[in-house]
């Protein structure tokens, strides 16, 4: 038996009172069965002396009076004392064991088994003592019994002592963990080892799911404290807590919050965080979190609070003060009572949540570091491999779900035209943000910031371009419509809205990135200035993408109508054949259009007025097609388009799709309305014969020549002009010569 603190001359003198207390128990005690009075009063006064030198060793160990029940010494003491009551009253008394039964879940010895032998040697050496003097075995008996019952009691507590190493070992190595992996973070400085720690350690780490470890300690708990239900309560608005996990048998919880103004929370509050209700009928309308016929016999409450306010009283006012609220209930009346043992359980069970909480707590905060350093490295490598404004976005929404884990939906809308228009969205606004562009004067939030942004480009506002964010961090009592009206996003409670900008003397105005998120407070300083960084890294290359956009549809499309130009469909209609050549698709077709009768139009109406009509052509030719088919300006007011995997039928249905689109409507112009018309030939190619692009293109101009020849407005196919491909050759000059004859008509 080890006895720490004191002077060695103190320990030595209890040592050997103690010692002197214990040996008297296996001296004569007369043959009666009475013990003298000279040996009682000497008994008493070596308890006594042990008790006063007990209790100055507790306090030489700092350990005080008021816990001298939980010092080792005073326990021994105690029970030596309690052997000496033993040996003088059984006689007389023979339930007189009972107190070692009785005071021994009390002792320090329940809790630690591994010493349970102080208290049942000192029993023995009482009974063997008067076996020897007496004859009489039942002490004996007494004391085998009570060595089965601390065995029993104390595997049990064996049991429940390795769960909680269990528990603080599992803490310990994700706290391990977590300060490793802080330690590699800082060596590295985010290079590319640093990603392989965040896809192996901190994927590992995240793995370790906090409510489920936070169920396992309050099923623990259940289990220790003999309860039905356990609850963890964690502050959510001022004056509540919310329900943060829950363990329950037979019984249903019902979710919402627990006011701490009133109800068993403020009560224990007022109990100096502490309180057991030993009979609940009276206060069953306090536990909101049960229905009506829920039946509760007692409680126990603890409140564990920040250990860092010392133990100043329970203020709720400060923030952080309180950490949780842990509840245990049972059924039964007077299935709970709040003793010493219970206490310091219940002290213990609040630290070990506290420090799982904690440590939860900074791992999420670390992982969330990571995630959003990783992605804004990712994003500002993967910037440069691209000068696609629509990849460009989409990488900028994956960067912002790894920095932001309460996003919910995002959002990338390029400013051009006056407005914003959606470019990629997902989450909550991928289907509600479809086709969307927003006007300045859009009675919304997205219309707020571009109208406070208008006015930094005109030198009329106050700031800088950070003043024109939105954030909205709470479901708002009057609600504006966050990008446009009839808008249904009724589920959303915080918003940002961060613009992406050029600044060079002057700010321009280049996309705006939004995210939206369910929760309360979701984009606090640490998120605004992940999306800050995100867009301030996407702004150049927006620009730069844009650029590249306009030079590169400028080299391929034409300059009046925006369809592709001759050259372009000549690349596309080489791609296209070798697609199906190799056998991706069937067949093509090309399509060569021509405006009937043109120049009058230019004759009577002037070629402004002309080029009005062919690009409502180009429009109209453009939405009749599929989308991976290819429209281009050929010439004049000659089109051709080349139709993917088409067939005869196909071909034939597509273009007179489109001739009846421009016959069916007049063209607005500013001349008036205008009526024209377009004639049709098509040729199909599907790989069987050996053929050029310009023969492709000469067998389409030929069946146009015959739906001119025709009457015009109608659609010819190459197959339909009685031409076969041996004959084609030998016409093929006369058809070009008819041709260039047409594009004076």
């Amino acid at each position: 038996m080890r006895v720490a603190a004191g002077g060695p001359g103190v320990k030595r003198i209890f040592l050997l009172t103690v010692g002197l207390l214990i040996l008297s128990l296996a001296l004569p005690a007369g043959t009666s069965g009475r013990t003298p009075l000279f040996y009682l009063a000497a008994q008493s006064c070596l308890s006594g002396a042990a008790f006063i030198l007990a209790a100055f060793l507790a306090v030489k160990r700092q350990k005080g009076i008021r816990h001298i029940t939980a010092d080792l010494s005073a326990n021994v003491t105690l029970c030596a004392a309690a052997g000496a009551v033993v040996q003088a009253l059984y006689a007389g008394l023979p339930l007189v064991p009972l107190v070692f039964f009785l005071g021994f879940p009390y002792t320090v010895f329940a809790r630690r088994f591994g010493v349970f032998w102080v208290p049942a040697s000192i029993l023995s050496i009482a009974a063997a003592g008067r076996y020897l003097l007496t004859e009489e075995p039942g002490l004996i008996y007494w004391t085998a019994v009570f060595f089965l019952y601390s065995a029993v009691l104390g595997a049990r507590m064996a049991r429940d002592a390795r769960r909680i190493e269990h528990l603080r070992s599992l803490v310990a190595r994700i706290n391990s963990d977590a300060k490793e992996m802080m330690e590699r973070i800082r060596e590295d400085d985010f290079t590319e080892s640093s990603e392989r720690i965040r896809g192996e350690e901190a994927a590992r780490a995240i793995a370790i799911d906090e409510d489920d470890f936070l169920q396992k300690l309050l099923r623990w708990g259940c289990r220790a404290f003999n309860a039905r239900t356990g609850i963890l309560l964690v502050p959510d608005q001022p004056g509540f807590f919310r329900m943060r996990a829950a363990v329950h048998r037979g019984v249903e919880i019902l979710e919402g919050l627990v006011p701490s103004d009133k109800g068993f929370i403020h009560i224990t509050r007022e109990r100096e965080g502490i309180l057991c209700v030993s009979d609940a009928s009276s206060a069953r309308k306090s536990l909101s979190f049960y229905p009506g016929d829920t039946r509760v016999g007692s409680f126990l409450v603890k409140i564990v609070k920040d250990p860092k306010w010392g133990k100043e009283a329970f203020d709720e006012m400060v923030p952080g003060k309180i950490r949780c609220v842990l509840y245990f209930d049972s059924e039964k009346v007077n299935s709970m009572s709040l003793d010493d043992a219970t206490a310091r359980r219940l002290d213990e069970f609040g630290n070990l949540v506290l420090r799982a909480m904690d440590t939860a707590g900074h791992l999420q905060k670390l992982t969330k570091e990571m995630s959003s350093r990783d992605a804004i490295s990712r994003y500002a490598r993967g910037l440069t491999q691209s000068l696609d404004s629509e990849f460009i976005a989409e990488m900028a929404l994956d960067a912002i779900s790894d920095a932001v884990p309460k996003c919910d939906g995002a959002a990338i809308l390029l400013f051009k035209d006056g407005g914003l228009t959606v470019e990629v969205s997902k989450g909550e606004l991928e289907e509600k943000l479809q086709s969307v562009k927003i006007l300045r004067d859009e009675p919304s939030q997205m219309g707020l910031l571009l109208r406070r942004f208008s006015e930094l480009e005109s030198g009329e506002g106050i700031g800088d371009a950070q003043s024109a964010e939105i954030v909205i961090n709470s479901r708002q009592a009057k609600r504006s419509p966050f990008f446009h009206k009839g808008e249904k996003l009724e589920d959303i409670i915080s918003f940002a809205a961060i613009p992406c900008y050029m600044g060079q003397g002057f700010t321009t105005l280049k996309a705006a990135v939004t995210v939206v998120s369910g929760d309360r407070d979701a984009f606090g300083k640490d998120e605004l200035e992940e999306l800050r960084t995100i867009t301030g890294m996407m702004a150049p290359a927006l620009d730069n993408a844009i650029q590249h956009k306009i030079v590169d549809e400028q080299s391929r499309t034409d300059s009046l109508t925006g369809l592709l130009n001759r050259r372009t469909l000549q690349i596309i209609l080489e791609g296209k054949i070798n697609n199906v050549i190799r056998g991706y698709f069937k067949s093509m077709a090309v399509i060569m259009v021509d405006g009937d009768h043109f120049k009058n139009v230019n004759d009577t109406f002037g070629h402004p007025v002309g080029d009005e009509v062919l690009v409502e052509i180009a429009r109209r030719l453009k939405t009749g097609v599929r989308k991976n088919d290819a429209v281009a300006r050929y010439g004049g007011e000659e089109f051709a388009v080349v139709l993917d995997n088409a067939g005869e039928k196909e071909a034939g249905e597509i273009a007179e799709k489109m001739r009846h689109s421009i016959r069916s409507r007049p063209f607005v112009t500013s001349a008036g309305r205008i009526q024209v018309t377009a004639s049709f030939g098509f040729t199909i190619f599907s790989g069987t014969e050996r053929i050029s692009k310009k023969e492709l293109f000469e067998q389409a101009d030929q069946a146009l020549y015959h739906a001119k020849s025709r009457g015009r407005d109608r659609v010819v196919s190459f197959r339909d002009t009685g031409t076969s491909n041996s004959e084609f050759e030998t016409v093929a000059a006369q058809t070009g010569a008819a041709s260039q004859e047409d594009k004076t008509w």
